[in-house]
C-alpha cells in the first residue's frame, strides 16, 4: 500500500499538473507531513517548562471556550481570604485604589481648567481629580501616593504614582436647573447655581419626594446648595435647597430652622427670630474659605467668591492642613448650644443633627432631628418631636455620666459639663468601672486617608517573566499586607503585558486549593468570601466568589474575577483582594480559611 502524497504542481485554464512526493521513507514522510504539528508540540513543551517557574501563569484558550490549565509553583500560588472583622467593601476598595474609590462623603470643587490639549480637569478638596480627555474618555484620579498633590497636572498628565479609574457618564438636568452627572462607578457631580459638589455615592442625593425633579440635599450630612439670595436694607437672606435660611442681619449671622416662617423676597425680608440660632464661631481657611458654625450644630461654608454651602451636621466637616478637606459621617456628636424653655427643660444641640432634652426631674429624651423642635416667642416648645426615652443611666468611677437611649445612642457627660453622643455599643469600661479613654473624646480631624509609608517605586520590569507565546508577559505574583506582623489585608498584585500589535482577551480566576491540611487550616465555604480587584484603570467588584463560576477542562471549578481585553502594546497592573463578609458568616464557619490560586487565561 502506497502512502505517498500527491500535490498540485501547476494549474492552468485547461489542465492540472500533479506531482508525487519523492520521499519514500515512511518515518521521514511522517515528519515532513506533520512538521508544523511536531514543531508546535515541541514549542508547547518548552513553554510548559518555563511556566512551571512562574508565580502567575498564562494559558491559551480557544473560541470554543475550552481552556488549558496553567502551571504554578507551590511557594507562591495562593491568595488567602482576609478575616479582619472590621473590613468592608468600602475599605477594600479604598485600600486597592485609594481615596478615588471611597464611597461615602462629599467633597468641594477647588478648580476647573482646560489644558492645551483640550482636556477638562476638575480638582476637588480631597486632592482627587476628574479628567475628561479630548477624546471623550473620563478618568477619576487619586492623589499622588504619599502626598497632598493632585494626580493630574496642569497639562493634563496623569502621574504614574496616582491611581485612576476609567468611568463613563450620563447627565440629567432637573426642573430647578440642577445638573447631575452620574458616573459608572456610582459617584456623581452636582452643579447648582454655580456651585459644584462631588458625591462619592450618588444614592445619597435626595430629590423632592413628590416631583422627583428637584434637588434637596445630600445625606447623611445634610449638605445643601444655596439657591436664592435676597436683600432688604442691611439684611441678606440666603435660601438653601433644603429650605434652611442663612441670614446676615446688621453683620450678625443666624441660621433659621427650615420649618420656620420666612419671607425671602427682595426688599421684604422677614424671619422667625425665635427659631433662629446664633453664630458660635468662625474659622478662616488657608484658601480663603470661611466656615461659620452655629449654636444648633450646623455650619455654612463660604468660599472666597461668596458662594455658600450648608452642612446640617457640622461635625462631619473635616479640616485638614487648614483647609476643608471633605464632609464625611462622624460617629460622634459634640454638644454645642443650649436652649432653656419656659417650663425649665434644657434642649442641648449636637453637631450630629440631634438634641437631648433634659426635664426638670433630671430625666432625658433624645431627638434625632433637631429641626423637629420649634419654639414660640416665650421659648415654649410648640411642636411635637419624636422623643426617644432614656432607658439606663450610669455614673462612672472617674466622674462621667452615661445615659443610654432606646435607639442605641448614648450621651456621655464629661466632668466639665460638655457631652458627646455615641453609639451605645461603642462604649466600654475598664475593670474599675471607669469609662475607657477611647470613649472620652475623639480627635475632630477625621482624616481617614493618613499617609501610609509603602515602597511603591519598585521597577515592575524587574519582575516580568517572559512568555514567548505571542508576545505576552506576566510578572510573578507579589503579596502585600497592610500589617506585615499580622499578615492581614493581603493584596495579590501582578502585571500583564501584551507586546502584540493586536489586543488579547483574558480571564482572571481563583482556583481553590485542594489540600487545606497542608496549611494546617480548615476550609471556609467560598459562598462567604467576597472579592474586589483593580485591573488597570477599572475597579472590579465587590462580588461574592460563587456568583460567577467556570469549569476548566479538568472539570475543576474556578471563580471568575474578571473577563476583559488587554490592548495592543500595553500593560495592566492587577491587584486582587479576598475578604470575608461577617454579616453573612454563620457560626459553623468561624475560624476557617479560604485559600486559592490566582490564574490568568488568555484567548487569541
Amino acid at each position: 500500500m502506497r502512502t505517498n502524497l500527491f500535490s498540485v504542481k501547476k494549474k492552468t485554464e485547461d489542465k492540472i499538473l500533479i506531482e508525487e512526493e519523492k520521499t519514500q521513507n515512511p518515518f521521514l514522510l511522517f515528519l515532513k507531513r506533520h512538521r508544523k504539528l511536531l514543531l508546535w508540540l515541541m514549542f508547547l513543551l518548552f513553554m510548559s517548562l518555563i511556566l512551571v517557574s512562574t508565580g502567575v501563569a498564562f494559558s491559551l484558550f480557544q473560541n470554543t471556550g475550552d481552556f488549558d490549565i496553567s502551571f504554578l509553583t507551590d511557594k507562591k500560588d495562593k491568595v488567602v481570604a482576609d478575616t479582619d472583622t472590621g473590613i468592608s467593601d468600602e475599605k477594600v476598595a479604598e485600600e486597592l485604589v485609594g481615596p478615588v474609590a471611597r464611597k461615602v462623603g462629599v467633597v468641594l470643587l477647588v478648580d476647573t481648567f482646560m489644558t492645551s490639549n483640550n482636556d477638562v480637569v476638575y480638582y476637588f478638596s480631597d486632592y482627587t481629580a476628574i479628567i475628561i480627555k479630548s477624546d471623550g474618555k473620563i478618568y477619576r484620579v487619586s492623589p499622588v501616593e504619599g502626598s497632598n498633590k493632585y494626580g493630574v497636572d496642569k497639562e493634563g498628565n496623569i502621574d504614574d504614582k496616582a491611581k485612576k479609574i476609567f468611568v463613563k457618564s450620563t447627565t440629567k438636568t432637573l426642573s430647578d436647573g440642577t445638573v447631575i452627572t452620574y458616573y459608572s462607578d456610582g459617584t456623581a457631580r452636582i452643579e447648582h447655581k454655580g456651585v459644584t459638589l462631588f458625591i462619592r455615592d450618588s444614592n445619597n442625593i435626595v430629590l423632592d419626594p413628590v416631583s422627583k425633579d428637584k434637588y434637596i440635599n445630600i445625606n447623611p450630612s445634610g449638605v445643601a446648595n444655596s439657591t436664592n439670595t435676597s436683600k432688604d436694607g442691611n439684611v441678606t437672606m440666603v435660601t438653601f435647597t433644603d429650605k434652611t435660611r442663612y441670614v446676615i442681619d446688621n453683620n450678625n449671622k443666624y441660621i433659621v430652622n427650615p420649618n420656620a416662617n420666612v419671607n425671602d423676597q427682595d426688599n421684604n425680608i422677614s424671619y422667625d427670630k425665635y427659631n433662629s440660632f446664633n453664630k458660635r464661631e468662625e474659622k478662616k481657611m488657608k484658601d480663603g474659605t470661611v466656615v461659620t458654625y452655629y449654636d444648633n450644630g450646623t455650619a455654612v461654608i463660604t468660599d472666597d467668591e461668596g458662594n455658600n454651602v450648608f452642612v446640617k451636621k457640622s461635625g462631619d466637616i473635616v479640616v485638614k492642613n487648614n483647609d476643608v478637606y471633605e464632609i464625611v459621617p462622624n460617629p460622634i456628636g459634640y454638644s454645642k448650644g443650649e436652649v432653656t424653655t419656659n417650663d425649665g427643660r434644657k434642649v442641648r444641640y449636637f453637631d450630629n443633627g440631634g438634641t437631648v432634652i433634659t426635664y426638670p426631674d433630671g430625666s432625658k429624651t433624645y431627638v434625632v432631628d433637631n429641626n423637629d423642635i420649634m419654639y414660640d416667642s416665650n421659648k415654649a416648645i410648640i411642636s411635637k418631636p419624636d422623643e426617644i426615652e432614656q432607658i439606663a443611666r450610669k455614673k462612672t468611677t472617674d466622674g462621667y455620666d452615661v445615659i443610654n437611649f432606646d435607639n442605641g445612642k448614648s450621651e456621655i457627660i464629661k466632668p466639665d459639663g460638655t457631652s458627646i453622643i455615641v453609639d451605645t455599643s461603642k462604649i466600654t469600661f475598664d475593670e474599675s468601672g471607669a469609662i475607657t479613654d477611647k470613649n472620652k473624646d475623639k480627635d475632630k480631624d477625621k482624616d481617614k486617608d493618613k499617609d501610609k509609608d509603602k515602597d511603591k517605586d519598585k521597577d515592575k520590569e524587574d519582575e516580568v517573566v517572559e512568555d514567548p507565546l505571542e508576545g505576552l508577559y506576566v510578572s510573578d505574583a507579589e503579596y502585600k499586607y497592610d500589617d506585615e506582623k499580622l499578615k492581614n489585608k493581603q493584596h495579590t498584585t501582578f502585571i500583564i503585558r501584551n507586546d502584540n500589535r493586536k489586543s488579547k482577551k483574558f480571564r482572571i480566576v481563583i482556583e481553590e486549593i485542594s489540600n487545606y491540611s497542608k496549611y494546617n487550616v480548615t476550609r471556609l465555604n467560598p459562598r462567604f468570601v467576597k472579592y474586589q480587584a483593580t485591573v488597570g484603570d477599572f475597579l472590579v467588584g465587590p462580588g461574592i466568589l460563587v456568583d460567577n463560576t467556570w469549569n476548566d477542562e479538568r472539570g475543576k471549578v474556578n471563580y471568575v474575577i474578571y473577563d476583559g481585553t488587554i490592548g495592543a502594546v500595553s500593560s495592566l497592573e492587577v491587584a486582587v483582594s479576598l475578604y470575608v463578609d461577617y454579616s453573612m458568616l454563620s457560626n459553623e464557619q468561624q475560624d476557617k480559611t479560604f485559600m486559592g490560586t490566582v490564574k490568568v487565561y488568555v484567548n487569541e
